[in-house]
């Protein structure tokens, strides 16, 4: 499973999950968190920076739940309406990328060299969302 996007999420590429999959994927939210843990070897002293960054985890459905999907050609609505839909949406996928990276970051520097690599690994990939 170690070749598995961080989190186990398919999204668009190298960015956060495709509009419209988080709420499908919000029920996943607690293998993806159980799974990082036992493939990051989390040791007892990294724990709190590691909830930190099991509780981002778990806000990222929650924060991007209310988006609507918003598909690349919607047909409905005026083209300033598309528009101002879509930076919603992705205001809120921003906030939330954002989110989790400040929880990550200390994660990140109390891993040992071989937990970065196995971060590293699980976070990039070609559907990844960047987001463990």
């Amino acid at each position: 499973m170690s070749g598995m996007p961080m989190g186990g999420m398919p999204g668009a590429s190298g960015g956060m999950p495709m509009m419209g999959m988080m709420p499908m994927m919000a029920g996943h939210v607690e293998g993806r968190i159980a799974f990082l843990k036992t493939e990051l070897k989390i040791t007892a002293a990294q724990m709190p920076v590691w909830n930190a960054v099991a509780d981002a985890i778990r806000a990222a459905p929650k924060d991007v739940s209310g988006m609507p999907c918003i598909p690349m050609m919607q047909s409905s609505g005026t083209l300033p309406e598309r528009l101002a839909a879509r930076e919603k949406a992705m205001t809120a996928h921003l906030e939330a990328l954002r989110k989790l990276r400040s929880a990550v970051e200390p994660l990140y520097v109390a891993l040992s060299d071989d937990q970065k690599k196995t971060a590293d690994q699980l976070m990039i990939g070609p559907m990844g969302m960047g987001t463990m």
